[in-house]
């Protein structure tokens, strides 16, 4: 506030200095002006041209009034211009003063203003690291307070296994209660399954009624066939040699009868399903093993199986449809009516590729 203030005062001692050099020129103009009308004789009035009246000698000749005393303060140039000139060192020396004084206050404020910059600046850097330290703490703060409430529900779930222990004990001795009765309610099961033969006694006539059907060499209708419960795998066995000879699925040579063996119980499975009416894929996949077992060499076996297959089609399993893969078709007969379609594979063939395109 003090600097506009001072400037305001200034501006206004200027001012008046420069209205008193105006007046001290005025006066100058005026002694000069009066000085030489003095000397002048006027005869008629300057501003009218007429001339003027008779005066007496102290009076003066234009406008009547007597003449002015030498020395006196208002007409006194001297006096006048020795005033302005004192009036005028005073307010030089006013300004100059209010000059030295805006000075210095305008240095103390801008001393004040880069002091204030300065504190600024450092209040700004301890501001962010207050910040910095309260961030910091307060991240540190909520990171123990999710720790705690994690341990607080950690206990509270501690609280609760206790009576957890105790619900599962009581189920574990109502289960076993449970698990006894079942386990009883299953061996029952079990045994009224192995006295019920019926299925699996069809299941035995059924596979050796393919066997000897397909010309199989090793079988005969003296042939016994036994499965078990567990695992319902065949053995077969001649009354004749009694358990010195069993023909199964693990000790069966890789040269074609085994998959016949194999095929031959596969057929018994579907005819035991369609006989009782139990659900089974409608479609079997046979992979002949006529590529071991040639058709020429072992012809009556080679027309027995297809044979099998062709009659089994037309009545028993009507309703299933066969995929046959052989190295040699055998077409069935006029009177088995049945509806094939023949597909030759063959190597590098684009309508009929064989089954793996890549292979050599």
């Amino acid at each position: 506030m003090q600097i506009p203030e001072i400037e305001k005062v200034i501006d206004q001692d200027v001012r008046h200095k420069n209205e008193i050099m105006t007046l001290d020129i005025k006066i100058q103009r005026v002694a000069s002006a009066r000085a030489i009308l003095s000397g002048v004789d006027f005869e008629n009035c300057p501003r009218c041209a007429q001339k003027l009246p008779e005066r007496d000698a102290h009076l003066c000749v234009v406008c009547g009034q007597e003449e002015p005393i030498k020395g006196e303060a208002n007409l006194d140039g001297e006096v006048l211009q020795q005033d302005a000139k004192n009036r005028i060192s005073e307010l030089e020396d006013s300004i100059k003063l209010h000059a030295e004084q805006l000075k210095r206050i305008t240095r103390k404020v801008k001393e004040l203003g880069e002091e204030k910059t300065k504190i600024n600046d450092e209040l700004t850097e301890q501001m962010y690291e207050y910040d910095s330290a309260y961030l910091s703490n307060a991240l540190t703060i909520e990171r123990q307070k999710a720790e705690i409430g994690q341990q607080i529900t950690n206990f509270e779930k501690l609280i609760k296994l206790p009576q957890k222990v105790r619900d599962l004990k009581k189920r574990a001795a109502e289960t076993q209660v449970d698990e006894v009765q079942i386990r009883k309610d299953l061996e029952d099961a079990r045994k009224g399954a192995e006295s019920d033969v019926t299925n699996l006694s069809k299941l035995k006539d059924f596979f050796l009624d393919c066997l000897l059907r397909s010309k199989l060499q090793g079988f005969t209708e003296h042939s016994i066939v036994e499965i078990g419960h567990k695992d319902f795998l065949p053995l077969v066995t001649r009354p004749e040699l009694g358990d010195l000879a069993v023909t199964s699925f693990a000790n069966l040579s890789s040269g074609g009868k085994k998959t016949l063996f194999k095929a031959c119980f596969g057929l018994a499975i579907h005819r035991l399903a369609v006989e009782i009416g139990a659900i089974l894929p409608t479609f079997l996949i046979i992979d002949s093993p006529m590529k071991n077992i040639s058709e020429r060499e072992n012809a009556e076996q080679f027309q027995g199986f297809h044979d099998l297959v062709y009659e089994l089609a037309v009545t028993e399993l009507s309703q299933t449809q066969f995929v046959l893969i052989d190295k040699e078709y055998l077409a069935p007969t006029e009177e088995q009516n049945l509806t094939i379609k023949i597909r030759h594979m063959m190597p590098d063939s684009i309508e009929n590729p064989p089954l793996i395109p890549y292979y050599k």
